[in-house]
């Protein structure tokens, strides 16, 4: 990220973001979302989105990995009044792990739509 000049999060978007865990978060906001990228140093990875079709994740996630040769297995989904979570797996080269893809339906709320990557 820092190749790119993506700046760390700020202390309040540590807070929100990292909370307790140990980690680097990054302010990927851009033209099109506020975004914010964190890798915990235990291995789990997110994306939290402000604004995201929650129609489009799915899709959109599909085509990503299997563009780029993943294998992805959708194992469960889930939805609430408060949120809609789908849970796969994915292999990347020798190692399997978890991915949960959350979506918001509370319209003008800060975070739409998270990713999470975890061994």
């Amino acid at each position: 990220m820092k190749q790119h000049h993506v700046p760390e999060l700020n202390d309040q978007g540590r807070a929100i973001f990292l909370r307790d865990h140990v980690g680097v978060g990054f302010d990927a906001t851009n033209m099109v979302t506020r975004l914010a990228l964190v890798s915990e140093d235990s291995g789990v990875c997110s994306a939290f989105a402000g604004q995201a079709n929650a129609s489009e994740i799915g899709p959109m996630l599909a085509a990503t990995t299997k563009a780029r040769g993943l294998d992805l297995v959708q194992t469960s989904g889930k939805e609430t009044t408060s949120a809609t979570s789908s849970f796969y797996k994915i292999k990347v080269k020798d190692h399997l792990y978890r991915l949960v893809v959350s979506s918001n339906p509370i319209p003008n709320a800060s975070v739409q739509a998270a990713i999470t990557l975890a061994p």
